[in-house]
């Protein structure tokens, strides 16, 4: 028996007059680490404003997706990147 683990995630970048709002929808979890660690680390590379992240349509996050915001976090403090507005992280993480 073959069992399909198609997961699906979804980010979408807006850039703003004074930001760059990243909104992540979809699961964050093992299978999809990867692609949202190059993505949000990449946005981080290339803008040096605000980042705003809004993650209310996040379905599910398990131990992976968290080490990949918490990397990501990390890497925008190094860079002195703000990252404000963290719209819906935490309630996801409180579940």
């Amino acid at each position: 028996m073959v069992v399909n683990m198609t997961v699906e995630l979804k980010i979408k970048e807006e850039y703003l007059a004074d930001c760059v709002r990243v909104v992540i929808s979809g699961e964050a979890d093992i299978y999809t680490s990867s692609e949202l660690k190059q993505k949000l680390y990449d946005i981080i590379d290339k803008n040096q404003t605000d980042l705003k992240i809004e993650c209310s349509q996040l379905n599910y996050i398990d131990s992976t997706g968290l080490g990949v915001f918490a990397g990501a976090f990390k890497k925008a403090k190094e860079m002195k990147v703000p990252v404000k507005n963290k719209e819906g992280f935490f309630d996801k993480i409180k579940r």
